[in-house]
């Protein structure tokens, strides 16, 4: 147990070392290919999930696994997640891009429960009739709250 603790710690560090790189390196965001979304979308059914979704979204997007989303790193997830041209856009007081600063605060950088606490309350803005569950019209909604409209997306 306490070999595979001492292992993983070491891969740990070496991984972040291998991830500091050259000052000109930094500034290119990337989504770390290795990372895989344990949650979707499509499975979100729950405010949990919703939770859940979000630490899954957050980690695929901490490209420099410091545990907090900087500005550019959550910009581009929002650029990930933006919407076909096609797709009705939330209000505009609801796009997170808008929103980085208010979830961010004071320290300029978004936690992963920051960023799961925003897609827990978007699940509780989606659940109009307050059963604890999305309707598959309620996912509609859930998905238009998250998911950032086209014009809105700054491009990287």
């Amino acid at each position: 147990m306490i070999r595979t603790l001492i292992t993983a710690a070491s891969a740990l560090v070496l991984v972040a070392t291998a991830n500091a790189g050259e000052p000109s390196q930094k500034a290119a965001v990337k989504f770390k290919p290795e990372a895989r979304a344990t949650m979707t979308l499509e499975m979100v059914r729950t405010r949990e999930d919703a939770a859940k979704l979000g630490e899954a979204e957050f980690t695929l997007a901490d490209a420099d696994a410091n545990g907090s989303l900087n500005e550019i790193e959550f910009a581009k997830l929002e650029a990930t997640l933006m919407k076909p041209e096609s797709a009705p856009a939330p209000a505009p007081a609801l796009s997170e891009a808008s929103k980085f600063p208010a979830i961010a605060g004071e320290d300029g950088a978004v936690s992963k429960e920051e960023f799961a606490a925003v897609r827990a309350a978007s699940f509780d803005a989606a659940d109009v009739d307050l059963n604890r569950t999305l309707s598959d019209g309620e996912r509609k909604v859930f998905a238009s709250l998250i998911v950032a409209p086209k014009a809105e997306t700054p491009q990287l």
